[in-house]
């Protein structure tokens, strides 16, 4: 069991008396907030109720409470926190193990008591000094920073005022131009009609003459045959063809010899329908063998015969009375052999069907160019939609960080940061540039940029980065590290993020008098 006296006696010798001139009973180690709670009048009872113990009993180098709250200002308990007063600087709480362990952690000297392991001078107020001299000059950036941040603010106000304008004056080019653009696409549909009609009959025309045109010259090869097989026209025999065959030596496929041999009596039109497609091939080999046979008499060409050539109905497939009934727009074949020595290639076309080609042409480009037009305000104002639509943070003020782009260069590489675009990396011996991501979004609150999708890393992931911005009087790309494989992180300093700093200078550092 303690003795009471000296107990008491050891507790009363360890009381800290800190206010000014006025003096407030607390126990070493209780921070001010606490001194209520170490009442010296009655038992003291430990924070976490686990015990009741005399007033006496505090900082008796003996741990009776379970969460150390009896010895605040001794190294008793392990788990206990000793409050380092630290008056004139910052107010901190160290590990109770740390109490006269012969190191000084408080500025003030409080934690080491026992002079007879060390002697600590109070430095508080040369380091409150210096730590109220860096809060001013941190103040004073923030300051600056917040005024330009204003300035930001400002002018992206004008300049979201101008491009709001600017759509709203685009929306109303686009939908006055919008009738004219209709009523230019009926025109060049209504002028794309004519012109097909004209060329669809000039083609047509085209199309019936060169068929009309090899229909007579297929009949007329066959007369040339069939006089060939028999010269006084009578119908052909099988015996007959197939001699005449064979005399001028071809050798005829079975499939064909069986063909002629169902053959009796064929006059020139069933020999033109049914005989002379299945034999010409073999006639045009007679043809060319008696052709190298002589040259005294040569064999009648294939080809259209002089008569055939002449003949008006070929050469003009139209009558008169029809050529008058007909559009004047369609192709005339009585002018093909002027028109071009390729028999097979459509002339040109009329002159009133090139007119209305032109028509249709100078429409299609009117349309095209006004269509254009309407396309590129529709686009202009596409692209002001999507910055009015863009997530550019409170005021909008970190639209003016955009179409910029800000570098950083370490021993290696040179770090490139074009905020809401791209991020890269780039060696400084030279080489192309690595993409470390694209723009992705905040996160944090506006205090951190992603962005993703960059090069991918070999047999690993896309590279991302991570952009952390802290308030500073100028945009700046200060430090840029990987500290994981394929994942980098940035620290950007701008004015964009700067909040308007409080009266006291010294909050947010802590920094204040306990009384």
């Amino acid at each position: 069991m303690k003795n009471f006296l000296p107990v008491f006696l050891f507790a009363l010798f360890k009381v800290s008396v800190i206010l000014s001139d006025t003096q407030v009973l607390r126990p070493r180690g209780v921070p001010l907030t606490k001194a209520a709670l170490y009442d010296g009048s009655k038992p003291f009872t430990c924070f976490d109720g686990s015990n009741q113990i005399p007033f006496a009993y505090i900082n008796d180098d003996f741990c009776d409470c379970h969460d150390a709250s009896d010895e605040p200002g001794t190294s008793a308990c392990a788990q206990g926190f000793f409050h380092c007063t630290n008056r004139g600087y910052r107010s901190i709480d160290i590990p109770s193990g740390r109490v006269n362990d012969g190191i000084c952690d408080c500025c003030d000297g409080s934690d080491e008591y026992d002079e007879t392991k060390v002697s600590c001078s109070n430095t508080c107020l040369e380091m409150g000094k210096a730590m109220r001299e860096e809060a001013e000059r941190q103040r004073e950036l923030m300051r600056s920073g917040f005024k330009k941040r204003q300035e930001m603010i400002d002018s992206v106000k004008n300049r979201k005022a101008e491009k709001t304008a600017a759509f709203a004056n685009l929306e109303l080019q686009v939908k006055d131009l919008e009738p004219q653009k209709e009523q230019l696409q009926k025109e060049k549909e209504a002028a794309e009609e004519l012109e097909k009609v004209a060329k669809d009959k000039h083609r047509d025309a085209w199309e019936a003459f060169k068929k009309e045109r090899d229909e007579t010259r297929e009949r007329a090869a066959a007369e040339e045959s069939f006089k060939f097989f028999s010269p006084d026209q009578s119908p052909l025999t099988a015996e007959g063809l197939l001699s005449k065959l064979v005399k001028e030596g071809e050798n005829l496929s079975d499939d064909l010899q069986q063909f002629i041999k169902g053959l009796s009596n064929v006059d020139f039109e069933s020999y033109l329908t049914s005989v002379w497609p299945k034999i010409k091939d073999t006639y045009k080999s007679v043809q060319a063998s008696l052709s190298e046979a002589t040259t005294a008499s040569p064999v009648v060409p294939t080809e259209v015969a002089p008569e055939a050539e002449k003949d008006d109905h070929l050469m003009d497939p139209y009558d008169e009375e029809e050529r008058e009934a007909e559009d004047d727009h369609a192709y005339h074949p009585e002018d093909s052999a002027a028109l071009s020595p390729d028999e097979d290639k459509m002339p040109d076309y009329s002159p009133e069907t090139r007119q209305l080609i032109d028509t249709a042409e100078k429409a299609r480009k009117d349309f095209t160019e006004f269509d254009l037009r309407v396309f590129k305000l529709n686009e202009e104002k596409t692209a002001i939609k999507k910055w009015l639509d863009n997530d550019y943070g409170p005021d909008f003020v970190f639209a003016a960080l955009e179409d910029t782009c800000h570098e950083y260069t370490d021993r290696e590489y040179t770090y490139k940061l074009c905020p809401f675009d791209r991020v890269t990396q780039k060696s400084k011996d030279g080489g192309s540039e690595t993409g470390l991501g694209k723009w992705g979004n905040w996160e944090n609150g506006y205090k951190e940029m992603k962005y993703t999708d960059g090069a991918r890393c070999w047999n690993g992931p896309a590279r991302s980065t991570k952009v952390i911005l802290e308030c500073g009087g100028e945009n700046q790309l200060i430090s840029a590290s990987e500290p994981n494989r394929c994942e980098y992180q940035m620290t950007f300093r701008t004015p964009a993020v700067c909040t308007e700093p409080t009266q006291n200078g010294t909050e947010h550092l802590g920094l204040h008098d306990e009384l």
